[in-house]
Formats: structure tokens, C-alpha cells, sequence
């Protein structure tokens, strides 16, 4: 069976710009259309999936080439897109067009994944109080690739690889852009067309003119008026979650119909282009032993990729959703457990009152049911958080910090053989958290990656942590499982281990 869609890149040149808005306004002008439109969004970040899934109706996906190297990403995007029968595939950037690894480098970053999947960008810029100083910094955005491939000795046509980026990866698939721009800047950069946001509707049809005139190559697409009820709310880790804006149904009609007036989407949907037809992948033929997981979702635990869950189905796992804060014990006859990542601080006392809940978990950890926590449920697998009591399986107190701990990706090498895998299995993931304990563990050794080049370049920097049993993997950081699906294929076979045990089959 073969599949076409089309695909764009939502992108910015900083955060902040209105990249959410702008692809959450897209989307539900999509769907009021009749468009089925399949949403990813850039780099580690599990808030903006979730508007994404609000707008649609459906789960959005992660796409991190840190993560993963260039053909696996290309493989989980084009395995999402052709089985959920999309029309469109919309990707929204992560933090500035460029910004990468480290804060120095462009690997990992929107550029990165843009380029890995062949797709053109449709760059978000704040204009508010400029003019033509915006056409100069998007005719630097434009020809910025361009510049540093000429610097490097590498200028050559179409779009570059990150140069000077260590690991960065290249296409393969021989994909052709439908719709080539004009202008060496554009095809290197990718930049195809530009929507402006907070521009008054009198000031736009010049500003529109000043910067096609200076930026040839690009398209100006329109704009969002200063609308301060259009602005997304945010806390200590990020954009607030979309089920905690009041009527946030209203929020995203409102976007959707400023859009329809004031972008021109059609021109949006001629520059996405067409995907060259693509083959499905082969059904396994041999189809594992199901599993029964326990997966913490609810308002406190809800941080999980949906890539971990599509490759615990594809394991075998069938995922059986439970409330920390509103069920009164673990289901019943699972045979492993997922304690997700959230804001379990926010819900400290709620936890703490559900003594049934907590008794459950600590007793069913205890006595070895396989078990995956990460970052806020490993905090509720400590004594406390906040001097708040919690399960207690592991000893320490979550205490808040001033500042971000140990912020970003990051390399785990286990030292012991675990539920994991052998020793020496390793995992890419990323930190991403203001709570800490005075000890996290000791039986991996993470490390955050060198990036970058020449006097801006970082260095390697590792540290301890995680605690690994053969039927505990707890610790901070959020892992990505496509990093090495062997690892989660570990982990299942531990809980059907496990499940044997309980049956006296073992």
C-alpha cells in the first residue's frame, strides 16, 4: 500500500515568537477543513504534544535527532504519518531555527530535523516594534547555513549537513523537494515562507512588501494581530498544559479564525509540497508474548513520548492506564509498571492523601514487579517531596532548587546488569527539572554531550545516578526508548519473567 501526504516545518528564530499558536491555530483551521493532519513537534518537550492532541483529537510524537540517528527518524515519521492516513504532516520547531546542542551547535536542532526530513519551513517571527531591521534578521536566517558552509569549505547545492556538528547526519532517501526556491539562501536554509506575529493589519501590507523586497526567495504569508488572550501562559518548566487553560476550546477558536482572515493557508498547503509515495513497513511476523504495563496518566504523571508507547505495543506490552491520585491501588494482574515523568509537586498532598495508592505501589516495587520510574515518578517513589511523605521505596526528599538541575540530553551508561539490559546499555535521554535529591543513585554514569566547535565549543561532562536493580530502572532523566529498543525489549521480558513467577510457571 502506498500513502502520500504533504509536510511542513513550523519554526521561529527564538522561543517565544508564537510557534504553538501558530501550529495550534493551523491545526484546527486543518481540521474545521476536513484536512487529517498528523502533529510532531521537535526536540524532548512533552507540553506542546499536548496541544496538539487538544486541537486534533488525536496524540502527537516527538522527532529528536539526538535521540535517534537520521534513518530512524525518518522511519518513525513516516510510519506515524502513513498509519494514522494523514493528509498533511505538521512540525513544530523547538526553541530557535539554529539552536542545537549545547546552545552552541545546530545539531539536534529544528534546522537538523527539518533537513533529515526533506521539508520546508514556514518561519514564526515576533515584529512587534521593528520594521526593516526584520528583513535583516530573516535575510540572516536565510543565509545563515549558507555562510557557514562556505566558511567551512562545504558550499554546496541544496541544504547542507551541519557542518562542523559532530554526529549530524545527512538524508539518504534521494528526496526531492517538489517546490524548489529561488534563492541559494532558501534552499539551504529551508526557510520557504515567513508569518509575522503581533503586527497591526494597517502596518502589515508594508512590512510585508519591505521584507520580499530584501529577502528574495521567501514568501510573506501573512500575520496575528497583538491579541493578548492569544498568548499561551507558562510556570517554572514550560508552557502551562493545555487542560489548564480555562475554556481552552474558545482560545483555539479564536486562533483559528484570526488565522483563516489573516494567512494565506492555501499558499501555506501549496508550499508543504508533496511526499514521494512510500512504501508501509512489513508486519512483524512473529508477534511477542503479551504483557500487561501499568502506566501512571493522569494530572500529576503524564510526561510520556508516544513513541515509548508505540514501541511498547509493538513489543507486546499492552499499556493499561492508572491514576496515582484517584485510583485506590495498581490494576490488577499487570506484570510490569511505568511510573511517568509530570508535576507531582503541584499534587504533592493529593498523593500523599491517597495512602491506598501509595501503599500499592511500594509494595508491588518491593516485592520486584518490573519497574520503569522517571523524574516525577521517581520523586514519587522517594520518602518525600517537600517534606511531603511519598511511597518510600527509595530514601531521600525532592527539594526544590533556584535554577534548572542538570538541564538537557544526556548519555546513560548502566554499570550493573539490570532490568534494562547487560551492563554497558546505553540510553539517550534528557533532564529536564527544578527538584533534587542530595543522591539520585549510582548505577549509570550519565553524560551531557560535547557540542559545538572552535571557542564556543562544550565538553563532555559526566556524572552518577539512577537506581538499577533487575526489576527497578529509577532516576531523573527521560528516556527516548528509540535510542535502543533493546532496552525496553529488557524490560518486557523481565515482566513476563515475572508474570510466570506469579503463575508458578518458573
Amino acid at each position: 500500500m502506498r500513502h502520500t501526504f504533504r509536510k511542513i516545518v513550523i519554526a521561529a528564530d527564538r522561543s517565544g515568537a508564537g510557534k504553538t499558536t501558530v501550529s495550534c491555530g493551523l491545526l484546527a483551521v486543518l481540521k474545521k477543513r476536513g484536512v487529517k493532519v498528523q502533529s510532531f513537534k521537535c526536540g524532548p518537550d512533552y507540553i506542546d504534544p499536548m496541544f496538539h492532541r487538544r486541537v486534533l483529537g488525536v496524540p502527537s510524537g516527538n522527532l529528536d535527532s539526538f535521540f535517534t540517528d537520521a534513518a530512524t527518524l525518518r522511519r518513525i515519521f513516516t510510519k506515524r504519518v502513513v498509519e494514522s492516513g494523514a493528509e498533511l504532516a505538521l512540525v513544530e520547531g523547538v526553541m530557535g531555527y539554529y539552536d542545537g546542542l549545547g546552545g552552541v551547535s545546530s545539531r539536534a536542532s529544528t534546522w537538523e530535523i527539518a533537513h533529515i526530513l526533506n521539508a520546508p519551513t514556514i518561519l514564526v517571527m515576533d515584529a512587534k516594534g521593528a520594521s526593516v531591521s526584520i528583513a535583516a534578521l530573516v535575510r540572516g536566517m536565510m543565509q545563515f547555513r549558507e555562510e557557514m558552509s562556505a566558511e567551512n569549505g562545504r558550499s554546496t547545492p541544496g541544504r547542507p549537513a551541519c557542518t562542523g556538528d559532530s554526529g549530524a547526519a545527512s538524508p539518504s532517501d534521494g528526496g526531492r523537494r517538489h517546490e524548489p526556491a529561488k534563492k541559494a539562501g532558501s534552499r539551504q536554509s529551508g526557510i520557504r515562507g515567513l508569518i509575522l506575529n503581533r503586527v497591526s493589519p494597517m502596518f502589515y501590507p508594508r512590512l510585508k512588501s519591505v521584507i520580499e523586497e530584501y529577502c528574495p526567495g521567501i514568501e510573506v504569508l501573512g500575520y496575528l494581530p497583538e491579541l493578548p488572550e492569544l498568548k499561551v501562559p507558562s510556570r517554572h518548566l514550560g508552557l502551562v498544559e493545555p487542560g489548564e487553560i480555562e475554556d481552552f476550546q474558545r482560545w483555539t477558536e479564536r486562533v483559528a479564525a484570526q488565522m483563516e482572515e489573516s494567512v494565506e493557508v492555501e499558499r501555506l498547503l501549496e508550499i508543504a509540497g508533496v511526499e514521494s509515495p512510500l512504501k508501509e513497513d512489513k508486519p512483524q511476523s512473529d508477534k511477542p508474548q503479551p504483557v500487561r504495563i501499568a502506566v501512571s496518566e493522569d494530572e500529576a504523571f503524564n510526561f510520556t513520548y508516544e513513541e515509548n508507547r508505540a514501541l511498547l505495543r509493538q513489543l507486546g506490552a499492552e499499556l493499561v492506564p492508572f491514576s496515582p491520585l484517584h485510583d485506590a491501588a495498581l490494576p490488577a494482574e499487570v506484570d510490569g509498571l511505568i511510573l511517568s515523568g509530570g508535576y507531582p509537586e503541584l499534587f504533592k498532598d493529593a498523593l500523599h492523601a491517597n495512602a491506598s495508592m501509595r501503599a500499592s505501589v511500594a509494595e508491588a516495587v518491593r516485592q520486584g514487579l518490573p519497574t520503569i520510574a522517571e523524574c516525577g515518578g521517581y520523586m514519587y517513589l522517594l520518602e518525600a517531596i517537600e517534606q511531603v511523605a511519598m511511597c518510600g521505596v527509595l530514601p531521600g526528599d525532592a527539594e526544590r532548587k533556584p535554577r534548572l538541575v542538570r538541564f538537557g540530553y544526556v548519555e546513560a551508561e548502566t554499570r550493573r546488569d539490570s532490568v534494562l539490559g547487560p551492563a554497558s546499555t546505553v540510553l539517550r535521554g534528557h533532564e529536564f527539572h527544578r527538584y533534587d535529591c542530595d543522591f539520585n543513585g549510582a548505577d549509570c554514569t550519565l553524560t551531557k554531550p560535547a557540542a559545538g566547535h572552535g571557542h564556543a565549543a562544550t565538553s563532555a561532562r559526566s556524572y552518577e545516578g539512577i537506581y538499577l536493580t533487575n526489576s527497578l530502572a529509577a532516576g531523573f532523566p527521560h528516556f527516548y526508548y528509540w535510542s535502543n529498543p533493546a532496552a525496553l525489549a529488557h524490560f518486557l521480558d523481565s515482566c513476563r519473567t515475572w508474570r510466570k513467577k506469579q503463575q508458578g510457571n518458573f
